[in-house]
């Protein structure tokens, strides 16, 4: 009895010290800060980083820190917004044309402006029976 007892004792004890980081001081969140540098680790090595290709989770999540979505859902709501590459996008009333209007300072890492022939060039690429990750190839597809 008293084995368990310890035991269930020090299994608690160590769950509860876990729940702390080293060096806690329990005077509340820093405040946040710009710049520095941020180091993430995953599990695994990505296979690819080709957006339109990808298969696993470990891929998702480096290339979604790499790549720009064209929009984006609110959390809240699930409605789309234009938190991505768009600043806004319209529909035509019999749903064939949607025109989309990129933020004008978009830029590519290097510096370089993205273009409406860029986008699409990426729808285009998206809708490739090749590229069955995307969303794209989905909606072209099933429509």
């Amino acid at each position: 009895m008293w084995k368990r007892l310890t035991l269930l004792s020090t299994v608690t004890l160590t769950v509860v010290l876990s729940l702390f980081p080293a060096g806690y001081s329990g005077a509340g969140p820093a405040q946040p800060r710009r710049g520095g540098t941020l180091t993430v680790s995953v599990d695994a090595d990505a296979a690819t980083l080709n957006p339109f290709v990808f298969r696993f989770n470990v891929e998702r999540n480096v290339l979604t820190n790499i790549y720009e979505t064209f929009a984006n859902y609110d959390l809240k709501t699930f409605d789309l917004a234009n938190t991505g590459a768009l600043e806004s996008w319209q529909v035509s009333t019999n749903g064939l044309t949607y025109t989309l209007r990129l933020w004008p300072d978009m830029k590519f890492q290097d510096g370089s402006a993205a273009t409406a022939e860029d986008a699409k060039w990426s729808l285009e690429k998206a809708a490739q029976p090749t590229s069955a990750r995307t969303a794209a190839w989905t909606v072209e597809r099933s429509g």
